[in-house]
């Protein structure tokens, strides 16, 4: 039988400043999949790559494949990743996927996001054509057990998204009035779920900025906000009240001298800045300016704490439900083959 594993590393074990250099560029999936099972001599490969985990989900036909697949890791890390890289084999590697469809294993545990990630990644896969029997099998399975998982529990209510936290916090920055006015950098989903969370909660006024402008005309206009091309809209970054950061780009889109400003064209109100993007939209640096104010995911981490306490029973029932099912799932994985049907 063939090894099944998954290595990879997460916001359990690993910091944003590593996590931040293993980032997936979009439309690049597939390309990297096929790249990573070349080049460790894999039999299957699925890419997982969000902006709180790393994973490498395999079958391979030897027992070393593990070990390739982190030296792999550390060499595009480009850094010794012992310290913070995790293995799962056989039936664990799949139980871990199952947790990690169903937002177990989430820092906001049941958030929907990483569902749709799933599937992205299988996708990814299967355009690759890296994903064969056994990855067929667990990822299918994982996809139907995220939602049964979800709508079986209660684990899904409350904050169920990174999207919904940093609209949560923007809240708590300005009180019940809500913000005068919001920018949001970025169009893709946790984007969009930030956006219409803040919607929801009440702003003034919202503009999208996306570096393809048809992207935020396309956002702005489902949501009833307005469109900005990017690099206007940090020009005008002043006018912002709080700016959500949540794009792909490989740099700081917003740096200190950037920053530094607009908080002087603000005459001495507040400018909050929300950077959910990985690797990190913002410089670290710009917490230091006088009246701005920095969040990132490590504090919408915290912020969301106490959320996650009230739904322990909840998480406790969603995680008996994720392996059973799991295990339900490995055992099609052993059944014996039939001759000539591709292992």
């Amino acid at each position: 039988m063939k090894t099944v594993f998954v290595v990879g590393m997460s916001h359990m074990s690993t910091p944003v400043a590593v996590r931040e250099g293993l980032a997936v560029r979009p439309g690049t999936l597939a390309a990297e999949a096929a790249a990573l099972r070349d080049a460790t001599a894999l039999d299957e490969a699925v890419l997982l790559g969000t902006c709180s985990r790393f994973e490498v989900y395999a079958a391979a036909s030897d027992a070393e494949a593990p070990e390739r697949v982190k030296a792999w890791l550390a060499a595009r890390a480009g850094r010794n990743v012992d310290a913070y890289a995790y293995l799962h084999a056989g039936e664990e590697a799949v139980r871990h996927l199952f947790r990690v469809a169903a937002g177990l294993d989430s820092w906001i545990v049941g958030e929907t996001e990483i569902l749709g990630q799933v599937k992205t990644a299988y996708s990814g896969a299967q355009a690759a054509k890296t994903a064969g029997r056994v990855m067929n099998i667990v990822f299918q399975k994982a996809l139907g057990a995220g939602k049964a998982v979800r709508s079986g529990t209660r684990i899904a209510e409350g904050i169920r998204s990174i999207g919904g936290a940093a609209a949560i916090l923007a809240r708590k920055l300005f009180g019940p009035d809500g913000a005068r006015h919001v920018v949001v950098f970025g169009a893709g989903q946790m984007a969009r779920t930030a956006a219409e969370h803040l919607i929801a909660k009440g702003v003034d006024s919202l503009t999208v900025a996306n570096r393809t402008y048809e992207k935020a005309v396309e956002l702005a206009d489902a949501l009833g906000g307005k469109a900005a091309r990017f690099d206007e809209a940090l020009a005008a970054l002043h006018e912002a009240d709080v700016a959500v950061f949540s794009t792909s780009a490989t740099g700081f889109v917003a740096d200190r001298a950037l920053v530094e400003k607009a908080a002087r064209r603000r005459g001495g109100r507040s400018l909050f800045l929300i950077d959910v993007g990985l690797p990190r939209n913002v410089d670290p640096e710009v917490a230091l300016v006088s009246g701005v104010y920095l969040y990132d995911m490590e504090d919408l981490k915290r912020m969301v704490a106490r959320d996650q306490e009230s739904r322990k029973d909840a998480a406790a029932q969603a995680d008996a439900m994720a392996a059973t099912l799991a295990a339900d799932a490995w055992a099609r994985v052993e059944r014996p083959v039939p001759a000539g049907v591709p292992s």
